[in-house]
């Protein structure tokens, strides 16, 4: 379920996509209002032979920690978190709640054993 939607994320025809990639980065420092400077070292740059890459290295990025956590997050969020439907449930005890009530004439005829679980 979240690695499909990874491969969707970051990569075309089993190949990864920088341009997925540095889509997915400008849209995350924009919405953590990055600044100017590392919103521009992620645009993609394209050498003379046709390939392209990041306009600065990730490991050159005036802050890599903080993309590395958000790509961190992001992974988590999609592929480790568990996605369940519906509203959490809340288990409870039962117990004293529901059952028999015992009543005194009742408990003077228990055994010893019961009458100590019961603690009158």
């Amino acid at each position: 379920m979240g690695v499909k939607e990874v491969d969707d994320l970051f990569f075309t025809n089993d190949e990864f996509d920088i341009q997925k990639f540095a889509k997915f980065l400008n849209d995350e420092l924009t919405s953590r209002n990055a600044n100017k400077n590392t919103i521009d070292a992620i645009t993609i740059k394209v050498d003379a032979d046709g390939s392209k890459h990041l306009n600065v290295p990730l490991a050159a990025q005036s802050d890599p920690h903080w993309i590395e956590s958000i790509l961190t997050s992001a992974l988590n969020k999609r592929i480790v978190d568990v996605k369940t439907p519906g509203n959490a449930f809340y288990q409870r005890s039962v117990f004293a709640m529901e059952g028999h009530i015992v009543s005194d004439d009742e408990y003077d005829t228990l055994p010893a054993a019961a009458r100590k679980i019961i603690n009158w």
